[in-house]
């Protein structure tokens, strides 16, 4: 499913480097800021209960070797384009049936996700989650590709964790509030520097 990122204004801090992530096609949203930790999600819910009717349903149909009836009630969505063809036929081949019995593993094995919660309109339903931490944290490990970005609450416990764990990390910062202005702190000997408008890939030395 496709998306845009894009840099959006935190609505928690005003940095104007947060990044959105947006998915078009579903409508779905997250959002977090490299200052201040903040995070915002829009994503669907669910029909856990569909899922597993629909499921169950299915698999019947499979069984009595009635494929056709089988198709009609799956969610199609979630066939490759592959896939798609071999609905088309009807499953007519071992290796359609074999795609489809796939398919049933899928959605067993991802608990039924695939099915979206609608409301009586038929329009989908969405969970929205918002975080607003005391700021930012980020690290990086010996011999690893890129950084991890989280949030804290309690900035002490992730100082704790990185001196436990300094031996095996590269790198490792968390963002403050100080007097009214925010700061990039780094973790293993308390270095600070503003944080207004600076590249988020910078690293502490």
């Amino acid at each position: 499913m496709g998306s845009v990122i894009s840099d959006v204004e935190c609505n928690n801090c005003g940095y104007e480097g947060a990044t959105e992530d947006y998915y078009y096609k579903s409508n779905e949203v997250y959002v977090f800021c490299h200052r201040c930790g903040y995070s915002y999600s829009r994503t669907i819910k669910y029909d856990i209960k569909k899922g597993k009717r629909i499921y169950k349903k299915v698999k019947e149909l499979i069984a009595k070797k009635k494929y056709a009836e089988a198709v009609k009630i799956a969610n199609l969505s979630v066939f490759s384009p592959k896939e798609k063809k071999w609905v088309k036929k009807g499953f007519a081949d071992k290796d359609a049936l074999k795609e489809l019995r796939e398919f049933l593993k899928r959605i067993k094995d991802y608990k039924f996700e695939y099915y979206y919660l609608a409301d009586k309109d038929g329009h989908w339903v969405f969970d929205k989650q918002e975080i607003k931490p005391e700021g930012m944290t980020q690290y990086s490990v010996k011999g690893g590709v890129g950084s991890l970005l989280g949030n804290y609450d309690n900035v002490d416990s992730f100082i704790d964790w990185v001196k436990k764990n300094k031996d095996g990390l590269k790198s490792a910062e968390y963002t403050k509030k100080i007097d009214g202005r925010w700061y990039k702190i780094n973790a293993f000997n308390g270095k600070k520097e503003p944080f207004d408008d600076m590249d988020i890939q910078a690293t502490i030395k």
